[in-house]
């Protein structure tokens, strides 16, 4: 399963009402808000959800040639603490 509720396409699976789907969203958001009590703190678990869910972390300092096809999963955290 997906460390996000969010980015788990089963989770509408499993979830058989509006109200089911609802919470699950609510309680994922409620788990990121609590992993993230600062901006660097949110970056962090950003970068760990996106790992987690297979994406590619790529460095903001190299080329990314070759690097960005179409419906690539891929990611940079920049020094300043964004995700891009």
């Amino acid at each position: 399963t997906s460390p996000c509720r969010c980015l788990d396409p089963s989770a509408d699976m499993a979830a058989n009402t509006d109200n089911d789907r609802a919470m699950s969203f609510a309680t994922d958001m409620v788990d990121f808000l609590n992993a993230s009590p600062t901006a660097f703190h949110a970056v962090a678990e950003v970068k760990r959800r996106l790992v987690a869910a297979g994406f590619v972390e790529l460095d903001e300092r190299k080329d990314w040639s070759g690097m960005l096809i179409s419906g690539g999963a891929v990611f940079a955290k920049t020094q300043i603490g964004s995700v891009l």
